[in-house]
């Protein structure tokens, strides 16, 4: 009685209009300065001369050969076009380089296209809900921050895909579950999964609420519509690119290290990087448990809410708030699945658990209350931990790094290089074609899968044509042919280093960082041994 009292008085509008629009204002220059700040950063990364990720330049490798007319999906232009994710990403920004040129300036300026978009449009279902753009912004404000963080500006498909995947997840809400809502989340869910396979969930989460909240028959009619146009999608795409789903699926499976210490240490960064907002939404949970109780539902009325032989009903009648059921559905399948892979680090729990999380803490908002000003404290302070933490100033420092400068100079005065993935955007942008992609070595995990014809070319064609690969980068080496091996201490590259060490000697040993991904990288370079 007393706690709720207390939440009473807390959710009760402000007297003070005055006091109101002061503390209104305070919050309104706090994110100005906070959202330029932002596309400073941002700006800064997209013009940083350097990758800001060991395998960034994959993209790059991936629109090149669309470039030429090749189809990096097909035996001629593997293993060097593996590639995990899709194609995507690279088929929105073929025709940008084709104007602008295939750099990483172009692909990053996408990713930060993309992550303004997942602003807006973050903002937009929050106001179509509170009608305060105080709200509004500030909530598309934190995902964008959420999202830029750990290489987010990069070029990767990740905010393309964050994009994509909160789309088809909440335009069936903003349209009222109403069948042009649904087809539209049934082709964004398909867009998604062709730009990072994981992103599909999407479909999923609608398909399961419509089905089960909504209506029987809008989320049987979703669900069929969704795997129609996916089929006919995915026969196209098997067909014109043969290794398509054995690097996205095949291959992802392959790479999967399942690691319940991985996961922990992502969730112990997570209570580090979101402890306000966490307990913030602990409160929202705990203060609102009176109003309602599932047990006293499921124990007293279950048949009564549970409509099976109704189609046009919900399977059950139940006031399931969607924000929360998403950000539930998308954390399990973070527990369970995405989060123990050992191949990545945090960024799943970024692009798929934290956005639907940041959406349901705003749709409970009410910026006239005084409980909801102690949030907004909350959630403002949140945002300036993710500040220094994700887009600290020091990182920019990596564009005036005189190892950086150094480790290119020698990628691209070289006539002829063995690289390693860190180099890749040099080789690229000095008009050479790299030997590693930096997912190149990912063609080598792939693991023996059934010979069947959904899957594409046979596991013994594939393997063998990896063998020709690396057998003849060695031949080349053995006869002198590459002027350069820039190549990653103590981490895999393709060659060994019996064989190079064979024909070639170390002249530089340079190390470099990555602060935006917290990678540090050593790298050798070595030199054709003289006779």
């Amino acid at each position: 009685m007393f706690l709720q009292n207390v939440y009473q008085y807390l959710s009760s509008d402000l007297v003070d209009s005055r006091t109101l629009k002061i503390i209104r204002s305070f919050f309104f220059g706090g994110i100005l300065v906070l959202f330029s700040w932002f596309v400073y950063f941002s700006f800064s990364t997209i013009a940083m001369p350097y990758q800001i990720e060991y395998r960034e330049g994959a993209a790059q490798v991936m629109t090149h050969i669309l470039l030429i007319g090749g189809n990096p999906f097909s035996l001629e232009y593997q293993p060097l076009g593996m590639n995990n994710y899709g194609i995507g990403y690279n088929l929105l920004a073929l025709p940008f380089a084709k104007l602008f040129g295939n750099t990483l300036m172009v692909h990053r300026g996408i990713s930060f296209f993309f992550l303004l978009a997942s602003l807006l449009f973050a903002a937009r279902i929050i106001f179509l809900l509170k009608k305060d753009p105080l709200i509004s912004v500030l909530c598309g404000l934190f995902i964008v921050v959420v999202l830029a963080g750990r290489g987010g500006l990069g070029a990767f498909p990740s905010t393309m895909g964050t994009f994509l995947f909160l789309s088809g997840i909440f335009i069936p809400f903003m349209y009222s579950f109403r069948y042009p809502g649904l087809i539209a989340s049934a082709l964004l869910s398909i867009m998604a999964y062709y730009t990072k396979p994981y992103f599909v969930i999407c479909f999923v989460v609608v398909a399961v609420y419509t089905f089960v909240f909504i209506s029987k028959r809008k989320g049987i009619v979703y669900s069929l519509f969704f795997l129609c146009v996916f089929g006919f999608f995915f026969l196209w795409v098997r067909y014109g690119f043969e290794l398509y789903f054995i690097d996205t699926f095949i291959g992802n499976l392959s790479n999967e290290n399942r690691s319940l210490r991985h996961l922990r240490g992502q969730l112990v960064e997570l209570l580090k990087e979101f402890f306000p907002s966490i307990i913030l939404g602990i409160s929202l949970l705990f203060l609102n448990g009176s109003k309602f109780s599932p047990g006293a539902l499921f124990r007293t009325k279950f048949l009564w809410r549970s409509k099976f032989l109704q189609v046009d009903a919900p399977l059950l009648d139940l006031p399931i708030n969607y924000f929360a059921f998403t950000f539930i559905f998308c954390f399990l399948s973070f527990l369970f699945v995405l989060g123990l892979h050992g191949g990545s680090y945090m960024t799943s729990a970024y692009q798929i658990v934290l956005p639907p999380f940041i959406l349901w803490l705003f749709q409970k908002l009410n910026s006239k209350s005084r409980f909801s000003i102690i949030c907004f404290c909350l959630l403002f302070s949140n945002i300036l931990i993710l500040n220094n933490i994700l887009l600290n100033p020091s990182f920019l420092r990596q564009r005036d790094s005189v190892a950086w400068k150094n480790l290119y100079s020698y990628a691209r005065d070289s006539r002829r290089a063995v690289n390693c993935p860190a180099v890749v955007s040099a080789l690229i942008d000095s008009g050479k074609v790299p030997i590693d992609s930096g997912q190149t070595e990912y063609y080598y995990y792939i693991q023996p899968y059934p010979n069947h014809i959904l899957f594409g070319p046979q596991y013994d064609t594939v393997k063998r044509h990896g063998i020709l690969y690396r057998r003849s980068i060695r031949n080349a080496i053995s006869k002198g042919e590459f002027d350069k091996l820039i190549l990653t201490e103590g981490y895999g590259n393709l060659i060994s280093f019996d064989t190079v060490k064979q024909y070639y000697v170390k002249v530089e040993t340079i190390a470099v960082e990555m602060p935006q991904t917290h990678q540090t990288w050593v790298i050798g370079v070595w030199e054709p041994i003289s006779k």
